[in-house]
This record gives structure tokens, C-alpha cells and sequence, in this order.
């Protein structure tokens, strides 16, 4: 395995990570918002929960341009 392989696993993972985040933080945002007084979990245990798949997503986002940016820089070396 060279770096150029490794680079493409990365880019891989981090778009499944993207797209899965943001759906699981849209639909806990939809749960949270839909959520009842006596609801379980809790309203504010459903916006954690899409706070949290949010800042996952947004990881994955900077992941992908800093791949982007390390692709570039390989393409002018070579």
C-alpha cells in the first residue's frame, strides 16, 4: 500500500462519513423538533444527538479538502 492508495481509503471513509452524519443529524433534528414533553429520549437528548453527528459531518467536510489539497500537491510533484 503507497500513500496515493491510503489517500483514496481516506477520501472513501470520509464521504460515507459525510453523507451518513448529515442524514443522522437532519433526522435527529426533525426528531427533536417533532418531540413531545414526555417523549424518550428527550427533546434535548435528540438535538445532542444531532449536535454531535453535525460536528462529525463537519469533520469529515475539512477531511475532504484537506485530501483535496494533499491530491493537488501530489499531481504538481508528479
Amino acid at each position: 500500500m503507497n500513500a496515493r492508495s491510503a489517500l483514496q481509503l481516506r477520501r472513501v471513509l470520509a464521504w460515507s462519513a459525510l453523507v451518513v452524519f448529515l442524514a443522522a443529524a437532519a433526522l435527529l433534528g426533525l426528531a427533536a423538533a417533532a418531540a413531545g414533553d414526555g417523549d424518550a429520549p428527550s427533546r434535548t437528548a435528540r438535538a445532542l444527538l444531532a449536535a454531535v453527528c453535525a460536528l462529525v459531518a463537519a469533520t469529515a467536510a475539512v477531511d475532504l479538502l484537506v485530501i483535496r489539497k494533499r491530491r493537488a500537491q501530489e499531481r504538481e510533484r508528479h
